[in-house]
């Protein structure tokens, strides 16, 4: 009785180690945007692969003119691409405060 007792706290213990245990963060999107540095020139594609999320909102405008939307909780994106998928610059870039 006393062993049982003895593996159910020793699996108690090990659960709590396990669960303070660091765990790598995933970047927030605006530091992955940030680490792009400069977007212009670059293919939708590789901005997907690099940033590794999808745009929340596409725009698509009669002139072939593409805008895409990023949203991560009080941070956005706006970029703009043209019809060949080539992204032509931020379009809008906003961080609101709490």
């Amino acid at each position: 009785m006393v062993l049982y007792i003895g593996w159910i706290i020793a699996a108690f213990l090990a659960g709590l180690l396990l669960g303070k245990w660091p765990k790598k963060q995933k970047m927030k999107l605006q530091e992955r945007f940030d680490r792009l540095n400069i977007c212009m020139g670059m293919s939708y594609v590789e901005i997907l692969q690099r940033v590794e999320a999808a745009p929340r909102i596409t725009d698509r405008n009669a002139n072939g003119v593409t805008e895409r939307t990023w949203v991560e909780e009080r941070y956005s994106i706006t970029l703009t691409f043209d019809h060949q998928d080539i992204c032509l610059g931020v379009q809008e870039e906003r961080l609101d405060k709490e």
